[in-house]
C-alpha cells in the first residue's frame, strides 16, 4: 500500500508541485485580503497618497508604538480619521522662523527647516503653529507629535490643531512604495 503511494506521487510529482503552489498562492491572497484597508480621503498627501487610494497599514495592538520621524501615521482628529507625516518627535525642538523671500513662515525642527517629502520648505502662511510652538519651549513633550500633510496650506495637521497625541495614533503606514523619502 505505502509502495503504491510513493509510486502514485513519483509519478505525478509536477502535478502535484503545482497544486501546492497553487494552495500557497491562494493562502496568500486570501492573507492579503483580510487584512484591514484604510482608504485615503483628500489629497492633502498628494503626491504620496491620493484620494481614494487603499492602504493596509499596520494597526498598533499595543500601546508600545514605534513612531519614527517620517513615518506616515493614521489618527483620530475630532470625528475624522486622518493620514500625515510625522515631522517632529519627542524632545525635537520647533519653531516658526520668517522667510521674507517668500513672504511666510518655515517650520524649524532643530534649528533645520522641515521639507515636504518632495523637497519643498513647509513655508506657512497662518502662524496658528508658533501658538503651540510657544507653548512647548522645552521641546515636543513625550507621546506627542508634530505631524504635517504634503500640500501647505490646505491640509488639517498640526499647523491647524497643534500636536499630536500619541493616545490617538492607532496605525501607521510602512512598507516599500509609500512616500519613500
Amino acid at each position: 500500500m505505502v509502495e503504491k503511494a510513493v509510486e502514485l506521487i513519483k509519478k505525478h510529482k509536477k502535478l502535484l508541485l503545482i497544486i501546492f503552489l497553487i494552495l500557497i498562492c491562494i493562502g496568500i491572497i486570501l492573507y492579503y485580503q483580510s487584512k484591514p484597508k484604510f482608504i485615503v480621503r483628500g489629497n492633502s498627501m498628494a503626491p504620496c497618497l491620493k484620494h481614494e487610494t487603499s492602504i493596509a497599514p499596520s494597526f498598533f495592538e499595543n500601546k508600545t508604538k514605534m513612531i519614527d520621524r517620517d513615518d506616515l501615521v493614521i489618527f483620530n482628529w475630532k470625528e475624522k480619521q486622518l493620514v500625515k507625516r510625522v515631522i517632529g518627535i519627542p524632545g525635537d525642538q520647533f519653531k516658526l522662523v520668517k522667510n521674507n523671500s517668500q513672504n511666510c513662515f518655515n517650520i524649524l525642527i532643530n534649528d533645520k527647516v522641515a521639507n515636504t517629502l518632495s523637497g519643498r520648505a513647509y513655508c506657512m502662511t497662518r502662524r496658528t503653529l508658533q501658538v503651540f510652538a510657544d507653548s512647548y519651549v522645552k521641546g515636543i513633550p513625550e507621546n506627542n507629535y508634530l505631524v504635517m500633510g504634503e500640500v501647505i496650506p490646505g491640509s488639517e495637521d498640526s499647523s491647524l490643531f497643534g500636536l499630536v497625541d500619541g493616545k490617538s495614533i492607532f496605525a501607521k503606514i510602512s512598507g516599500p512604495g509609500y512616500c519613500q523619502n
